[in-house]
């Protein structure tokens, strides 16, 4: 078993001040053995961050990220649990979005699990027997083609060719009693079947 966790879109801190702390006090180190972030994460301190919640930091390249790296690549494919994972930022396709553009860039990739950061909006999906990943953004950044964008991750528990997939979203103002309260977790499955 493998635990996966999928972020994106930081945007600290241009558009954004930092990650929520529901969601800092569930990152602790030693728990997670990957880390993808798909771009756009804006700074060096949180790269750093996101280095020591994992062993491994997978970081694709976003519009955003020149003043700190030019280095970082337009693209990342993994193999994982017999799974071949890839990441792109998302500000490759067009339409933004789209399933059809995904499914394309998951076939030139040859992937079976795209992992994408643009739109910044969470979604775990399946086209054409493949599964595609959107983590949103982890600090609920603002964005000029969405509305009202809450903070998300999402978590990929990944065995035998087998994921789970746990979207958190964070929003602020249910956060009544604790900053937990605040938190949604939506739970998605899905199997390479091919």
């Amino acid at each position: 078993m493998v635990l996966i966790l999928v972020v994106g879109e930081s945007h600290v801190p241009m558009r954004s001040a930092a990650i929520p702390e529901a969601f800092k006090s569930m990152l602790t180190p030693g728990r997670i053995q990957k880390t993808f972030v798909t771009g756009n994460i804006a700074c060096r301190e949180l790269h750093d961050y996101f280095r020591t919640v994992s062993n491994q930091l997978h970081c694709t390249y976003g519009e955003f990220d020149s003043e700190w790296s030019t280095s970082l690549p337009q693209y990342v494919c993994v193999e994982v649990e017999g799974l071949k994972i890839g990441m792109i930022h998302g500000h490759q396709v067009v339409p933004e979005g789209d399933k059809e553009s995904l499914a394309a860039v998951q076939r030139k990739l040859d992937v079976d699990v795209l992992i994408y950061g643009t739109p910044a909006v969470a979604k775990f999906h399946e086209f054409d027997g493949r599964a595609f990943v959107n983590p949103g953004s982890i600090t609920g950044a603002f964005s000029p083609t969405e509305g009202n964008i809450l903070p998300s991750f999402v978590l990929l528990d990944i065995k035998d060719k087998h994921i789970t997939s746990f979207t958190y979203q964070y929003n602020p103002l249910e956060a009544v009693d604790s900053p937990e309260s605040g938190l949604k977790i939506k739970k998605k499955e899905w199997t390479k079947e091919y």
